[in-house]
Formats: C-alpha cells, sequence, structure tokens
C-alpha cells in the first residue's frame, strides 16, 4: 500500500500553526545572532586584554632598566 500524492492533493494547516512555526523560527535565529554577537565581543575583549598585559610587561621590564622613557633622565647633571 503506497502512499500516492498528486499535485492536486491539498494540505490545509490551521494559521494559528503557521504563524507559530514563523515565531519559532524568527526567536531561533534571533537567539543564534546574539549568540554569536556575544561569542565575538568577548573574544575582542580577550585580544584588547591581551595585548594591553602585552605592553604592561614590556614596560614593567623595560621602565627600571631605562630602556623606556626619556633618556636625558638617566644621564647624570653635570654642576
Amino acid at each position: 500500500m503506497a502512499l500516492k500524492i498528486s499535485e492536486e492533493a491539498a494540505v490545509q494547516m490551521p494559521m494559528k500553526t503557521v504563524a507559530s512555526l514563523i515565531c519559532m523560527v524568527a526567536i531561533g535565529t534571533w537567539a543564534y545572532f546574539g549568540i554569536i554577537e556575544t561569542q565575538n565581543k568577548l573574544s575582542t575583549q580577550v585580544e584588547l586584554m591581551t595585548k594591553d598585559l602585552t605592553e604592561n610587561t614590556e614596560f614593567r621590564i623595560k621602565w627600571p632598566r631605562g630602556q623606556l622613557g626619556s633618556q636625558i633622565c638617566t644621564r647624570p647633571r653635570k654642576r
């Protein structure tokens, strides 16, 4: 017993069901892109914090050695 479906076969679906399907798809799409946006924002923050940490580490090491900043401050004054 095979199910035969022709082009003339009518499918009836209540409008309430159609509207709820459209709403579910819209909410799912909105949630997906919201999650992706949050992930991108957090990734960007991590990259910026990593760059700041690297620069801070470089400054913390080089400043006491006199390798950063003005060279005038590291020379003794002539009196």
